[in-house]
């Protein structure tokens, strides 16, 4: 994530629970503005707002924290961070049901669906943190260099096929260009894998497993993106290059 949606996203949750704690805002709360009332004046009186609140200012610390643990080179400091962001909502949904006014405001009805609020939120979590695991171990995970006939096809996320004809020049560079923001794409330390704009190159296809030298960076003929490719081990990088050589060749 880049520092301005990154500042954007915090300054939205902060000024929203400066709203919703200072300046009268519970009706943006959801249940809220569509209570009675009386349900409402109780709420209130409860300090919803208060409550609502300071959950989403720890929401944006979160956010922050993330984003700062990243920058510091904690490679899964963001994803850590999501994790939290997602267990503090689901802690919220729970805890904010003390709120609801006890007897007669309230009804068995009402129970039943925050119930059912809180347990679908749950779920979502879940599936939500357990897909972005999954998509994180499966685009890291190295990707396989298959030579065809005609083709390179490399496997896995963000893989792609690449036919010999289209290949402009192959060369083997000793340092890593400088690599810019993601387009799109994964971020994981030295493994980048995706879209990503490369100094003096423009936007580049990455599939590197190394923060090191060397990289094969090839051209296309048709001005497609330029593919920059290393291995974990300079020596593997260096037999995979002599092989798209031979085959361009």
């Amino acid at each position: 994530m880049s520092i301005y949606p990154t500042l954007i996203t915090i300054g939205i949750l902060v000024a929203l629970a400066t709203i919703i704690k200072y300046l009268g805002g519970e009706m943006l709360i959801a249940g809220y503005n569509t209570s009675s009332a009386e349900a409402r004046e109780y709420m209130k009186e409860k300090g919803i707002g208060a409550f609502v609140g300071n959950y989403i200012y720890l929401l944006a610390a979160i956010i922050l924290a993330g984003f700062l643990l990243r920058q510091a080179g904690f490679v899964w400091g963001q994803d850590v961070a999501w994790g939290f962001f997602i267990a503090v909502i689901v802690t919220m949904l729970i805890r904010v049901q003390r709120f609801n006014p006890p007897g007669e405001l309230t009804t068995g009805k009402n129970d039943k669906k925050q119930n059912i609020i809180v347990l679908a939120a749950i779920v979502l979590s879940v599936v939500i943190t357990a897909g972005v695991i999954g998509s994180i171990y499966w685009a890291s995970r190295p990707p396989q260099y298959i030579f065809h006939d005609k083709s390179l096809q490399i496997s896995g996320a963000y893989g792609t096929a690449l036919n010999y004809s289209e290949i402009d020049s192959v060369r083997l560079a000793t340092k890593l260009p400088p690599i810019g923001y993601k387009n799109n794409g994964l971020d994981a330390g030295p493994i980048l894998k995706g879209h990503f704009q490369v100094e003096k190159l423009g936007q580049c296809m990455l599939s590197l497993r190394s923060a090191h030298g060397p990289v094969i960076i090839i051209t296309r003929k048709n001005h497609g993106e330029p593919i920059l490719i290393n291995l974990a081990e300079p020596a593997q990088t260096t037999n995979l290059y002599q092989k798209i050589k031979s085959q361009v060749n």
